[in-house]
């Protein structure tokens, strides 16, 4: 399962950062992944009581999917939020 976090997780950072090389929507690809780690993390709840590995599994990929990416889309947007400081000074804060 712990693989399958991971590797989904490196799937949406990369996904999310050529939607943010595209498109820089930081705030919007901000809340939506906080929106679906509030709903995906309350449904692992549900879901691993019933030992079911393919189920589990399914939230997992999802639940990594949209946790992993958060770190570096949250790091981009104070970036860009502190324009006019150098992004090593924002990144030393963070």
């Amino acid at each position: 399962m712990g693989c399958v976090f991971t590797v989904f997780g490196m799937v949406g950072s990369v996904l999310a950062g050529v939607i943010l090389d595209k498109y820089t929507c930081y705030l919007k690809l901000y809340r939506a992944t906080c929106l679906c780690c509030a709903v995906t993390f309350p449904i692992m709840l549900l879901t691993v009581p019933t030992g079911n590995a393919w189920l589990v599994g399914a939230n997992m990929a999802v639940a990594g999917f949209t946790v992993l990416p958060m770190a570096p889309v949250g790091i981009s947007f104070a970036a860009e939020l502190t324009f006019p400081l150098s992004e090593t000074v924002t990144n030393g804060l963070l």
